[in-house]
């Protein structure tokens, strides 16, 4: 509903970005949108749609040369502890390979 997020995400870079090469398949969480830096400067948006692609919306050219530029499995990496470290409860992945990785990262339930 604010002016300033939409305008800003409207006028931004959009792309998605194939996770398939990675060894690392992503999660997704109960609060999956990733967000860093700040809408009046430089953004990155990050949005996990499956364990292989990712949404992405940044304001900056060199953010998206950044990111095609790393390889995916760190990537993947960096993401996922974006996604479960900021969850608020649940986290969901593809598989039980993140169980331990899950457990290490989702902060406790303040019930």
């Amino acid at each position: 509903m604010s002016p300033n997020l939409t305008n800003a995400i409207r006028d931004a870079i959009w792309m998605t970005q194939d996770f398939t090469q990675s060894t690392v398949d992503l999660c997704i969480g109960d609060r999956p949108l990733i967000y860093m830096g700040t809408m009046a400067s430089s953004f990155l948006l990050a949005l996990p749609l499956s364990p292989r692609k990712v949404f992405f919306s940044f304001n900056e050219q060199r953010t998206g040369q950044h990111l095609v530029g790393r390889p995916v499995s760190a990537l993947a990496k960096q993401l996922n502890l974006h996604t479960v470290s900021q969850a608020m409860r649940y986290v969901y992945a593809a598989h039980g390979g993140h169980h331990e990785f899950i457990l290490r990262h989702l902060p406790l339930p303040s019930d």
